[in-house]
Parts: C-alpha cells; structure tokens; sequence
C-alpha cells in the first residue's frame, strides 16, 4: 500500500543520494525517465506561472531544492530577469550541474549554516524522502530561508502529511503524479490510492492549505 511504499523510500534518504553503495538515483535515471515521460509535471511552464503568482518585485532570488544535475534550473535560467540558485544533498548532482548555474550544498534537514534569503523557494519530489520527523525540520529550514512562498510539487499524501505536521504558512502545495503506463506494481498501486483518497490538494493559484 501506499504507506509502504513511502516508508520504503523514508528508510534512508542519505544512503540513496549520496552512499555510493546505497544510492539508486543518478543522472542516467533521470535522462531516462525524463525523456519516457516519467517525469513531466512541473513543467518549465508551471514553475514559472507559480513564481508569477506570488510576484511582487521585477527581479527575484529563486532557489531550487533537491535541483540535482540542474535539468529545471538550466532552463529556468535563461529565461526572465529572476535569479536562480540551485541546492542539493549530492556534491556529485551538483557537478554535473552547468557552470552558469549557481549552486551549493546543502541537506535541507539541517539549518543553512550561514545567511541566506530567497524570495521563492521550489522543489519537487524532495520531502516524499523524508521521515515525519526529518519533514519538520526540513520545513522549518527552508521557511526561514524564505521570503514569500516554498512551492512545492510532491505527491498528494506528502502534501496532505506536510501541512499537519509543519507550519505551513510560506508552502503553496501542488499535486503530482507518475503518468507512464508500465510502472512497477507499487508505484501503481500508489496511482490508484492517490485518485481515490479525496485529498484537498491545491496549488499557489488560490493558495490554500490542504484540510
């Protein structure tokens, strides 16, 4: 069931990113299920309608967490005034980033360590990694690093989890699905439970907080 499947991917989320014995996700995984259409929600377009919709300066400071090897943020960067930064808990993602693309390291679960204020904050598929425990912390980091809104694209049960948990004041939450046919049994069985669970996720277009 669906809270399996979570706490299988909960169990260690530094073992699977940065363990080079552990680790399951790397750059070829993400070629591959980008280019199958794996992963195709956000959009380029959907970033950027969302940044657009809690705009209140020409020019803003945009970061990316959990931005991998940059496949949003080498796109997001040529295109508008904003600023973009990118932040990840893999020093291998972030080398295989390109060199325009600002980025450091930086495991959310843990305080910055320094000064640092975006006026927008995204991520996506970033906190369904992360035990309750680790999605408080995290939520607390990234809200005092941000100075309008943290959104964020995960599936609707993190979503839903997120905003009992944390203060969910600065997170406008946006519902994402896997939408390729032939997926493993479990991921499937995920698909279904989403579509039928009644979560009241909604993204920053009206920015209201799931009950």
């Amino acid at each position: 069931n669906l809270a399996e499947v979570l706490s299988t991917m909960r169990r260690n989320y530094k073992r699977q990113w940065i363990d080079p014995e552990g680790r399951s996700y790397r750059r070829s995984f993400y070629e591959r299920t980008h280019d199958g259409g794996l992963v195709d929600n956000p959009t380029i377009e959907h970033i950027q309608s969302a940044i657009e919709s809690v705009r209140d300066r020409p020019r803003m400071q945009v970061l990316e967490l959990g931005c991998g090897y940059g496949r949003l943020l080498g796109p997001l960067s040529d295109s508008g005034d904003d600023e973009f930064t990118g932040c990840d808990v893999s020093p291998d993602m972030l080398s295989l980033c390109p060199l325009n693309i600002r980025t450091f390291h930086w495991d959310i679960c843990t305080q910055l360590g320094w000064d640092g204020l975006w006026d927008v904050s995204f991520c996506r598929g970033v906190f369904m990694y992360f035990t309750d425990d680790e999605i408080r912390s995290a939520m607390q980091n990234v809200a005092s690093v941000t100075r309008l809104a943290c959104i964020v694209y995960e599936w609707p049960e993190v979503c839903a989890k997120m905003a009992t948990i944390g203060d969910a004041g600065v997170f406008h939450f946006h519902e994402i699905e896997h939408r390729r046919e032939g997926l493993s049994p479990a991921v499937s069985e995920a698909r279904r439970i989403h579509k039928g669970n009644g979560l009241n996720v909604v993204g920053a277009e009206n920015r209201t907080t799931p009950t």
